[in-house]
């Protein structure tokens, strides 16, 4: 009677201890969904900033003859722009690759629990 009850113990650890794989597995799958929604946004963002800078490199200027001074002063501060895009630039690639080590590490784990 004894040995009944011990196998229906292992029998039931044994499926309990699948339902937690399972349920692992799913949620590194969701996991990994979300990081490449996260990845299409971090791009969408670099493509618009790349859009940008090229429009306003495109853009052109026509300067008057007799313009004030004080006027052409105020437009060399416009290449700060471009600097601070550059900042942005190299914010986002950062943010894709820490999702890239993100996804690596996810599937690893993942690969992992369905390898036991």
């Amino acid at each position: 009677m004894e040995h009944l009850d011990t196998r229906k113990a292992v029998a039931m650890v044994d499926e309990l201890e699948m339902q937690y794989y399972e349920t692992q597995l799913e949620l590194y799958n969701i996991q990994l969904e979300t990081l490449k929604y996260e990845e299409l946004l971090v791009v969408a963002q670099l493509d618009t900033i790349r859009r940008e800078a090229r429009e306003k490199e495109e853009e052109v200027v026509y300067y008057d003859a007799c313009e004030d001074p004080e006027q052409l002063r105020a437009n060399e501060g416009m290449g700060l722009v471009h600097d601070s895009r550059s900042v942005d630039i190299k914010m986002l690639l950062h943010k894709v690759h820490q999702l890239e080590n993100k996804r690596g590490a996810i599937c690893s784990r993942r690969s992992y629990l369905r390898n036991k």
